[in-house]
């Protein structure tokens, strides 16, 4: 996997040189390959959909449209997998190859637990989605509170992971450098204080420029 920031990074450098049709169909598409194994980090794609949503390439709700669309497709391409071949899916040589036992161990604990709630979980552990997903499926959650809870966590992670994006703008190298390396809930953490530092910054210029 040591390859995965000189993947994103040869992405990125593509998107901004593409028409806005077709930066959205890369998204999309990087979006939904990366549950499957490709090092595309979903966090900053969507931080990189936010970023071009603020140069101009599309406005910020078709920017979370596009979010919303590809890492659902994604989700749901990886919980159709589990679906379909049961726990056995685990032994598949990609999956043994892709997923550490591990991880697999920690995903299928979180399951049991919590059952529809992992997957809803899922959402804001960017180290263990796929993990999650193809074992919500495998494991046997109905495809109907699969995608309940997994919506309603991408209701919260993907305009939130967006907008930051969005928000920072030109600044958005110094994010999508820490997004490489944090890891876990801290994920949201790091974007909800971004947001909230980007939401107050612009507040006060506003109250500056109104009372001149």
């Amino acid at each position: 996997m040591g390859s995965g920031p000189a993947l994103v990074d040869a992405v990125l450098a593509r998107l901004h040189d593409l028409p806005p049709e077709a930066a959205a169909a890369v998204l999309v598409g990087t979006l939904m390959v990366g549950k499957v194994g490709v090092p595309l980090p979903e966090d900053v794609l969507l931080l990189s959909t936010g970023y071009l949503a603020s140069t101009g390439a599309f406005d910020l709700p078709a920017a979370i449209a596009l979010g919303f669309f590809g890492a659902l497709a994604g989700d749901a391409l990886v919980f159709a997998v589990g679906r379909r071949f049961g726990e056995a899916v685990f032994e598949l040589a990609p999956v043994r190859r892709l997923l550490p036992r591990s991880t697999v161990a920690a995903a299928q604990r979180r399951v049991r637990a919590h059952g529809g709630l992992a997957c809803f979980g899922a959402r804001f552990v960017p180290g263990m989605r796929g993990a999650l997903f193809l074992s919500a499926g495998a494991m046997g959650i109905p495809p109907r509170t699969w995608i309940t809870w997994d919506l309603l966590g991408a209701c919260l992670t993907v305009p939130l992971t967006v907008g930051v994006g969005w928000a920072l703008g030109d600044r958005i190298d110094q994010v999508l450098g820490a997004a490489r390396h944090v890891q876990g809930g801290v994920v949201v953490g790091v974007l909800v204080l971004v947001v909230g530092y980007v939401a107050w910054k612009r507040g006060r210029g506003g109250r500056q420029e109104a009372g001149s």
